[in-house]
């Protein structure tokens, strides 16, 4: 696969630069306040502490929608909004009882999101012809909450949605396919044909096919 997964360098200053900007937070999954109450993105599982030039707290459930400036934020204090999750490990604060029901399961894909599946498979099959037409390589560093780690996230101009998570020797995921992560050998054999069958059927994967995608 060429050079398309190589070792991880910093951000330059340019890189520093355009990640800044942004005065209002509002990288919400859902509308602030519409979650249980007492709660907030604070106490949140789904809290992201980005760090680049400076510490950028996000939602992870957004991150296909995030930038390094505040505009993709979330405030710690802004109130709980209906997605959020206890942090895993520490119990909820106590709720009011009320009627619960089963999580929904995720929705059938649209047309705009089996488009996107299509046009990354293209780009990743076109990557691994030629490197040259992944585009530039940005990386970042995130301070994770629960469980406390930090992990390294390579990205491509030209593959977006595309990420690699702790270098040569990491896992890769895309945003296409929530919830899948994949070894680098798994990208050809199981990521693509996973994009492919999203984009032509509207198939999203159940299973690993050959042992090397994983759920989470």
């Amino acid at each position: 696969m060429g050079d398309l997964f190589s070792v991880d360098h910093a951000l330059t200053p340019s890189e520093r630069r355009r990640l800044r900007g942004g005065t209002q937070a509002k990288g919400y999954a859902a509308m602030p306040g519409t979650g249980p109450k007492g709660e907030t993105c604070g106490s949140c599982e789904h809290l992201v502490r980005k760090r680049l030039a400076k510490v950028y707290r996000k939602c992870g459930l957004m991150e296909r929608h995030w930038t390094g400036g505040k505009g993709t934020d979330v405030l710690t204090t802004a109130p709980a909004c209906r997605n959020w999750k206890a942090v895993e490990g520490q119990p909820a604060k106590p709720a009011p009882k009320r009627a619960t029901r089963a999580p929904k399961p995720l929705p059938p894909p649209t047309d705009e999101e089996r488009r996107i599946a299509g046009e990354a498979a293209r780009a990743l099959r076109a990557a691994i012809a030629d490197p040259n037409t992944r585009g530039a390589e940005s990386t970042a560093h995130i301070d994770l909450a629960r469980p406390r780690r930090g992990e390294w996230l390579t990205m491509w101009a030209n593959l977006p949605g595309f990420v690699r998570v702790n270098g040569y020797g990491g896992h890769y995921s895309h945003a296409c396919l929530p919830g899948w992560t994949y070894r680098r050998a798994e990208i050809l054999a199981e990521m693509i044909p996973d994009l492919e069958a999203l984009a032509e059927r509207g198939v999203r994967p159940t299973e690993a096919t050959n042992q090397g995608a994983v759920s989470r």
